[in-house]
């Protein structure tokens, strides 16, 4: 059964958020007890970037994994909806097609929005401060309110499919539940060490005045 993939899905999810979660959830990890804010960010940067590899890849193949399965237990049944319709078989099928329909979409979801730090860090202050810039908005949109109301849209209006179309209320249930459960998993088990940095870093270097040659002369230039 479906169910079975996804309390797989959910094993798992603590094997990918504990080498995220693995350290204090401090402001500053103890390599970004730096003096320059560039150096903060950096360290926060290269603290980010394993555990997002982790996150990032390990959902990806969690998604994967249930949606191929969903899919591949509507066609032990036959061919997609070939049996009468309201029947018993054509109804299973409806319920893991929308499963697996659901899970496709928290894949494309993941997907389309890499992880700033998933690269290398760069050698270059401003295309640093740039990701980690980008980082930090990511991870915070990822728990935002839309986030988790997404969520319950998308498990709502799957289970409501499978409550009328395809005449299954405890099921309907059943799957708004497990959804809402693999849903928040994904949210919280992203790690925010780079939201952290960056606050950390604007905190400590609110604004940074710096002489410059240019021309003939200097100027005055401003970072914040």
């Amino acid at each position: 059964m479906r169910w079975m993939l996804v309390a797989s899905a959910l094993l798992l999810a603590p094997a990918v958020a504990s080498p995220a979660q693995a350290a204090p959830d401090r402001d500053v990890p103890a390599e970004a007890a730096s003096e320059t804010a560039d150096e903060v960010l950096l360290a926060g940067y290269r603290h980010d970037r394993p555990r997002h590899i982790l996150w990032y890849g390990g959902w990806i193949g969690i998604q994967t994994a249930l949606t191929a399965g969903s899919m591949g237990l509507a066609l032990e049944r036959g061919p997609l909806f070939s049996s009468p319709a309201g029947s018993e078989d054509w109804n299973y099928q409806g319920q893991m097609v929308i499963g697996a329909a659901t899970s496709a979409l928290g894949l494309v979801s993941i997907a389309v929005s890499v992880p700033a730090t998933l690269r290398p860090p760069p050698g270059d202050s401003t295309e640093l401060r740039r990701r980690m810039a980008l980082g930090a908005k990511q991870e915070r949109q990822a728990r935002n309110w839309f986030a988790h109301v997404s969520t319950v849209v998308v498990n709502g209006a799957a289970a409501a499919l499978i409550g009328t179309v395809f005449h299954s209320p405890h099921d309907a249930v059943v799957t708004f539940l497990v959804g809402m459960a693999v849903g928040e998993a994904q949210i919280w088990t992203r790690p925010m060490a780079a939201n952290r940095a960056w606050r950390n870093a604007n905190g400590r270097f609110p604004a940074e005045l710096v002489v410059a040659p240019w021309g003939p002369g200097v100027q005055l230039a401003g970072r914040w």
